[in-house]
């Protein structure tokens, strides 16, 4: 018996044409909130009904709730001016005392 050796199949070189276009890109706009949106007030303040032993740092607070530094400010300034919270010696925000 013999091996019948296969010829190695080649195609022809072509050049390659590709048009280039320029990226086009949608970029998703976020709403900018006010600075106190009443909803976010809102909601931090049932987190801390919710939750009576809840004391973040302002830090803490931003990343708990995702807002922004600003925003996050002016959401708890107004908590504080409402009396809802107190703002303790060590910097953390907790549910006034009754």
């Amino acid at each position: 018996m013999t091996s019948a050796a296969r010829k190695p199949l080649s195609f022809p070189r072509r050049p390659l044409h590709v048009p280039l276009k320029p990226l086009r890109a949608s970029l998703k706009r976020t709403p900018i909130r006010n600075p106190a949106d009443q909803k976010l007030v809102e909601r931090v303040r049932r987190e801390f009904s919710d939750l009576r032993g809840l004391s973040p740092t302002l830090d803490q607070a931003r990343r708990l709730f995702h807002v922004a530094d600003q925003e996050c400010s002016d959401i708890f300034a107004q908590l504080l001016q409402e009396g809802f919270l107190v703002r303790g010696m060590d910097e953390r925000y907790r549910l006034k005392p009754r």
